[in-house]
């Protein structure tokens, strides 16, 4: 798949995916380091469930340090899980989530997932985001688009990211502030293989 055809793929995604909606929360750190706080999404997600053609939201199902969030469209009939993390700084803010979501089907094109991580406003978009798992080779994540939720950045879910996914222990993203500063943040992918097994059969 093109860079393109991803990219148009990933802004689909973002739009008409949905959004990390239960409150749950992993722990981390900034290292000290600063960037600017992340919108409160809570009134997006209150929008997302009492909009036309959604139905109220199930229990979220927790997998270990993942959970996994479905909802059902009301005209279509259609069911949509995401599972996802939250990690917050020990203030409570938000530092980073990151969830994987079905992409919107298209013609011809054989079902297919995004990995998206989002982190708050007031980040470097030029200087990108590395996602690593483990010990592997990181990979260069490129932001999407930005609005009063954050930044998103993203990548298509191939077999071999996948694997890392499933096979790991932890993620690190890294990305910069508007200083330049270099954050990582560490997330568990402890209970990822079984949530995204259960994502995977809605």
């Amino acid at each position: 798949m093109s860079r393109s055809a991803i990219s148009a793929a990933l802004l689909l995604c973002l739009t008409a995916c949905l959004p990390a909606l239960a409150q749950e929360t992993g722990s981390g750190t900034d290292g000290g380091n600063t960037v600017a706080a992340q919108a409160n999404n809570e009134e997006q997600a209150q929008d997302a469930v009492t909009a036309p053609g959604a139905l109220p939201l199930p229990e979220p199902q927790r997998y270990t340090d993942w959970t996994v969030q479905c909802a059902t469209d009301a005209e279509s009939g259609a069911e949509n899980c995401v599972l996802f993390q939250h990690l917050t700084v020990d203030t409570g803010q938000r530092l980073m989530t990151m969830q994987v979501s079905k992409l919107p089907p298209r013609e011809g094109q054989t079902e297919s997932r995004a990995l998206v991580v989002t982190v708050p406003l007031g980040v470097h978009l030029p200087s990108g985001m590395r996602l690593q798992v483990d010990d592997a080779e990181a990979i260069d994540l490129t932001y999407e688009r930005c609005d009063q939720g954050g930044c998103y950045a993203g990548s298509i879910l191939d077999a071999s990211l996948l694997e890392s996914l499933m096979k790991g222990n932890d993620c690190r993203v890294t990305f910069n502030n508007l200083n330049g500063k270099s954050i990582t943040a560490t997330m568990s992918l402890s209970g990822f293989t079984a949530g995204y097994r259960a994502v995977s059969e809605s």
